[in-house]
């Protein structure tokens, strides 16, 4: 299925839009947050968790499928370098939708 949400897509399983779709609906939940919206701020972060957590299935084995140990080698650092970056885009989120939860009283 194909993760949307106002220009923020991504394929399951593919990690450079999931990052790309990740940091825009960080930047969505940001204004919300320097508005004072907190509700609005928190549903962004929340939506952006989850694309972050879609991994789409893909188990990180689709490299196997290159012909030659290079391209295997090769796939396989792309796919771990993708899955990285969402992790570092997703912890950015996370901080700030605790952040917004603070400021609304909710801790």
């Amino acid at each position: 299925a194909l993760i949307s949400h106002r220009g923020a897509w991504a394929e399951p399983g593919d990690a450079e839009r999931r990052s790309k779709a990740v940091d825009a609906l960080r930047a969505m939940g940001n204004t919300h947050l320097k508005k004072g919206d907190l509700q609005k701020a928190i549903r962004r972060y929340d939506r952006a968790l989850e694309v972050a957590d879609d991994g789409g299935g893909d188990d990180g084995d689709n490299y196997l499928m290159e012909e030659s140990e290079d391209a295997q080698q090769a796939s396989k650092a792309a796919y771990e370098a993708g899955k990285e970056a969402v992790k570092r885009r997703s912890l950015a989120a996370r901080a700030n939708r605790a952040l917004a939860h603070l400021k609304n009283g909710d801790a």
